[in-house]
């Protein structure tokens, strides 16, 4: 009895896979992913408004947090909210030639006619002119019907923060931004955003905070990555495209890890 003679091709990366030609009927794909160890994200470092940073310029990070400083509200400490006759400044300076993505949430600040009374502003660089706010009013944010999560992004390397609070009514929890420095260079050293294809650093995948707008630094995987490893391939996609008299049998081998049972046999 004659045995019929295997043929193997072997396709390795993350590029598109070069077209297969075979003359059964039957196809069998083995899937190998190496595993490599990583460690998880890194946590923003944070930023408190009112705290001591208040008055300077931070230098050459490559991931922020600012939020507003909670003390226990009235008579039920269980509530917090933000001190009150608060007026805080930072600027955020990256290295030249990036830019900062702004996401803002956690947004609960007094409502006033144009913020008169309590306001965050968020302005474009490190000079406190009107025409460098990036909210679209062109005034400070305030209020707590903002939709969230908002984002703002700047022109250049720096951006400037400033929380202002009067001495009533501070009875609302405040606010959180995230300051992530990126770049728009096709070589990306770091994690490139899914949809925006920005720049990061590495440390902001699966660090628990959302960095790109459509949240692809914190995968579904997370809690398989942060255990210690990662594909080192991610994010592949193979499309077969076959007639649909061929028979797919397909296993899943994940090296270095126990034999996922996924063997099929697909009719197309």
């Amino acid at each position: 009895m004659k045995k019929n003679k295997m043929e193997a091709t072997l396709f390795c990366g993350c590029g598109i896979m070069f077209p297969i030609s075979k003359c059964t009927s039957v196809l069998s794909v083995l899937i190998l992913s190496t595993l490599v160890a990583v460690g998880d994200g890194t946590s923003p470092k944070v930023f408190t408004m009112p705290g001591e940073t208040c008055g300077y310029t931070v230098d050459y990070g490559d991931q922020f947090k600012v939020v507003s400083q909670q003390i226990p509200h009235g008579e039920e400490p269980e509530r917090t909210s933000y001190p009150p006759n608060v007026s805080c400044t930072i600027i955020f300076r990256t290295q030249p030639g990036k830019r900062n993505f702004l996401r803002l949430s956690n947004f609960e600040v007094e409502t006033s006619r144009f913020c008169a009374r309590d306001g965050l502003y968020l302005y474009d660089g490190g000079r406190e002119v009107s025409e460098n706010l990036l909210s679209a009013n062109k005034h400070a944010l305030c209020g707590t019907t903002l939709s969230l999560p908002n984002y703002f992004v700047s022109t250049g390397h720096e951006v400037m923060i400033k929380f202002v609070t009067d001495g009533s009514n501070n009875s609302y929890r405040g606010f959180m931004v995230l300051i992530t420095p990126f770049t728009e260079d096709e070589y990306c050293s770091g994690f490139t955003c899914h949809l925006t294809k920005r720049c990061i650093t590495m440390k902001a995948m699966c660090n628990s905070e959302y960095q790109c707008e459509d949240g692809s630094d914190e995968p579904p995987n997370c809690h398989l990555l942060n255990a210690g490893f990662r594909p080192s391939c991610a994010y592949c996609h193979w499309s077969l495209l076959i007639s649909s008299w061929f028979i797919i049998a397909c296993q899943r081998l994940l090296a270095g890890s126990r034999l996922v049972p996924s063997l099929c046999t697909t009719r197309l």
